[in-house]
């Protein structure tokens, strides 16, 4: 999984697929819930939360 998302980071940004639209910070759930997440998150995909700061 790590190479294809590597892969899609090396495409322009108007080329890469948006798997968490507006998403643009997430951590693991087994971290410590960093500052800058407030709210509710975008999107929760297994053990990961997505948010999109304004």
């Amino acid at each position: 999984m790590a190479n294809i998302a590597l892969a899609f980071w090396s495409l322009p940004p108007q080329l890469r697929p948006s798997v968490v639209p507006r998403a643009d910070h997430f951590f693991a759930s087994n971290t410590p819930v960093p500052d800058w997440a407030r709210g509710n998150p975008v999107a929760r995909i297994g053990e990961h939360s997505f948010y999109h700061i304004d």
